[in-house]
């Protein structure tokens, strides 16, 4: 969240792939059709399919924060073909935020670290909010058949019990704004990607949670400790000796 995040707007082109590259210019994202090699051993490069997020070999057709394309740029196992441009300018939102907060949870124990903590994990969340508004209550089936003839909102799910049911529905609702900006909750989303890239690129890392590493070796002592953009030993230096994997049924 320290990073340059996109702010206005500038424009929209479409690039001539013989005669344009991408540089450190553009900020901003970009349309691209991007082919990853099946000889790539680690995948890092995420892509949808069916709504879901993977990391496969083939081709895709992606939008990506400008930042990451550049990171993969020149990688013989990725190749882009750019089709659309949008470019922003760039503004730090969040250095006063991030620093204030973290240095009174480094500095604080008890319900003064948990805030600081809740307020740093959880603003850059909003940003990537649906502008749907979902709402969840409970209703007495003797008043379920009026509220849902009366209701102009979108009902997504009825769960009914002996006495009651649980309503699960979109509330149509034009004086309430939710605000979010995809932009920024992309490109916090990619920097993180770009941060943990050097990390998950280890031989010794086997597995990663976001923000996390699972490791068969020891990282630098130099990327341990309590400043921002440092990892914190969960383990207190001891070892897990055995885990277990589990896969979702398809």
């Amino acid at each position: 969240m320290l990073k340059p995040m996109p702010f206005k707007f500038i424009k929209s082109f479409i690039p001539d792939n013989n005669n344009w590259s991408l540089n450190d210019k553009l900020f901003g994202f970009i349309k691209v059709e991007v082919t990853t090699s099946s000889n790539c051993n680690k995948i890092l490069l995420p892509h949808r399919i069916d709504d879901k997020i993977v990391h496969s070999s083939g081709t895709c057709i992606e939008t990506f924060f400008s930042e990451e394309i550049k990171l993969y740029l020149g990688k013989k196992n990725y190749k882009f073909r750019y089709l659309e441009c949008y470019e922003f300018s760039k503004f730090y939102p969040f250095k006063f935020y991030v620093n204030t907060f973290y240095k009174i949870k480094a500095e604080s124990k008890g319900i003064d670290r948990v805030i600081a903590k809740l307020l740093l994990n959880n603003l850059y969340g909003f940003f990537g909010r649906s502008y749907q508004l979902l709402k969840t209550f409970k209703i007495n089936n003797n008043e379920l058949n009026k509220s849902m003839n009366e209701s102009e909102d979108i009902i997504i799910n009825i769960q009914q019990f002996e006495s009651y049911s649980i309503i699960k529905l979109i509330e149509i609702n034009d004086s309430y704004q939710i605000k979010s900006n995809v932009a920024i909750s992309s490109a916090i989303t990619a920097w993180a990607r770009i941060i943990m890239y050097p990390y998950l690129m280890l031989p010794c890392v086997i597995y990663s949670d976001t923000d996390s590493v699972f490791s068969t070796k020891s990282l630098d002592s130099k990327l341990i400790g309590k400043e921002i953009g440092k990892f914190k030993d969960e383990m207190n230096g001891l070892l897990t000796k055995e885990g277990k994997t589990t896969y979702p049924n398809n």
